[in-house]
């Protein structure tokens, strides 16, 4: 139940006239009862107000994992251990 969070400094695209965001994502299950997630909000504002722009988790499934369940540690290793997302 530990939620950590990051942000990143702020940046100027008013000189676009659209943007994209789009990133690499890999995960192995560690744990069989305990699941992770990730989630993105976006701010037009200088975190005045966050649009959530992408939310993604395990459903029970292994639809979140771009890997087998692991009982060590996960490290990327192969091009098929990471799943892109953009947008």
């Amino acid at each position: 139940n530990q939620k950590d969070q990051l942000i990143s400094q702020p940046y100027d695209l008013s000189a676009y006239s659209q943007a994209y965001l789009g990133f690499d994502h890999a995960y192995a299950k560690f744990h069989p009862t305990v699941t992770d997630s990730l989630v993105i909000y976006l701010s037009d504002d200088c975190g005045e107000s966050w649009t959530r722009i992408f939310a993604g988790g395990d459903d029970g499934e292994g639809s979140f994992a771009t890997a087998p369940q692991t009982s060590t540690g996960f490290v990327p290793a192969v091009a098929d251990d990471w799943c892109v997302w953009s947008r």
